[in-house]
């Protein structure tokens, strides 16, 4: 379900809120900003799984350290990744335009304050599921 909202919030930052920024053009239609959006945030969902396996296999599942691991992946992975993601689609498309890196950035936080508001990053600490060790097995 937050995966969907994500992509709603995403196709609707795309289409309608970035071109209000200096620098950013966008003269798509809904398909392409819904693609675009696709593109954005399953990116972003790769990047957690990611995280998720770093801080883990470090074996940092105590909320302090793992935070220490978690923040700065964070920022990479939810705004500056899509940043060059941003610029990346403009140089492949013409519905989407970018005057420079600075536009991006700028573009990067509007889908950083979306991704922050979509994604909970203190999940990405939980273990999976393991059989309860206090139960007896029968």
């Amino acid at each position: 379900m937050r995966f969907l909202l994500s992509l709603l919030l995403t196709t609707t930052a795309v289409i309608f809120i970035l071109p209000y920024l200096p620098g950013v053009a966008f003269g798509g239609s809904l398909f392409s900003g819904t693609l675009i959006a696709l593109l954005l945030v399953g990116s972003i969902w790769f990047f957690k799984q990611v995280a998720r396996a770093f801080a883990l296999s470090l074996g940092l599942t105590a909320p302090v350290p793992g935070l220490l691991v978690q923040v700065p992946l964070a920022v990479f992975g939810m705004w500056l990744l899509p940043a060059a993601e941003l610029v990346m689609v403009a140089s492949l498309t013409e519905q989407l335009v970018l005057q420079s890196w600075t536009s991006a950035i700028t573009a990067g936080l509007v889908l950083l304050l979306i991704n922050a508001s979509t994604h909970r990053w203190s999940d990405t600490l939980r273990k999976p599921c393991c059989p309860d060790k206090n139960k007896k097995n029968k």
